[in-house]
């Protein structure tokens, strides 16, 4: 199992899969607290035309809480491109008969599919690290960490919906032996996740509510609204590996 996941690891560095996403991640970190910083000069350079067509414009207050705000903003971007980067994980192994090969060099179904969850979520504990300490390091620079509350909470809970998601894109990909079939079917899920958490007495039990921090930063939540849904991710997510882990083991490679 450690020698594949040696070879997973090999894969997305020779193919540039993983400075792809570095370079991503670095990136997203970096804008949420420059797009803070620079909103007041840009509503400066703004603010002569916008008088000119009728709008008043007030002078903008800038504080950690608005670079946080832009972070769990941009957080979905960079979910989303995670999981088109690594999309194609299953698909490419299904296609070039990998599968098979590591099955009859006596690798069990089991240890496969831990295999590529463990890299799975190694990556993204990373990456997610990278992202959340540059935007760390600059919005203390700027601004301290004063009136921000819950932070340390706050960044956790996107932690595990990332976890969640890796679990739910697995289930979909030993299901289908395409990428777009397993991109498409964990799109799906998770757009019908969202739509159900538009219902006010469920979504506070849905994996969804964990990508809103704002609310614990500004106290208007305490950790402890968001218990349930913590408690639903971490049993979802542990239910759907396990269904990949069977799926697979009935799969024809």
């Amino acid at each position: 199992m450690t020698a594949y996941m040696k070879k997973e690891a090999m894969e997305y560095i020779r193919t540039g899969r993983l400075v792809i996403l570095g370079l991503v991640f670095m990136f997203f970190g970096i804008l949420a607290p420059a797009t803070a910083k620079l909103t007041p000069w840009l509503m400066e350079q703004l603010a002569d035309e916008m008088e000119r067509s009728g709008f008043t414009v007030r002078e903008v207050t800038v504080t950690a809480l608005s670079s946080w705000e832009q972070f769990f903003s941009n957080l979905s971007m960079a979910l989303i491109v995670f999981v088109l980067i690594v999309g194609g994980t299953f698909a490419a192994e299904y296609k070039s008969g990998a599968f098979v090969f590591a099955v009859t060099r006596g690798l069990s179904r089991e240890k496969i599919v831990l295999a590529k969850a463990l890299m799975l979520a190694g990556m993204w504990t990373l990456l997610y690290a990278l992202c959340t300490g540059i935007t760390h390091f600059y919005t203390n620079y700027y601004w301290g960490s004063d009136d921000v509350n819950n932070l340390l909470f706050a960044e956790t809970v996107p932690w595990l919906f990332g976890l969640w998601l890796i679990c739910l894109f697995l289930l979909v990909a030993t299901a289908f032996t395409t990428g777009s079939g397993a991109l498409g079917g964990t799109a799906i899920a998770v757009f019908v996740v969202y739509l159900t958490g538009m219902i006010p007495k469920v979504s506070e039990y849905l994996p969804t509510r964990l990508l809103s921090g704002m609310p614990l930063l500004t106290c208007e939540k305490i950790p402890a609204d968001y218990m349930a849904s913590v408690i639903v991710t971490l049993v979802t997510g542990a239910l759907m590996l396990a269904g990949a882990v069977l799926i697979f083991k009935k799969k024809q490679l």
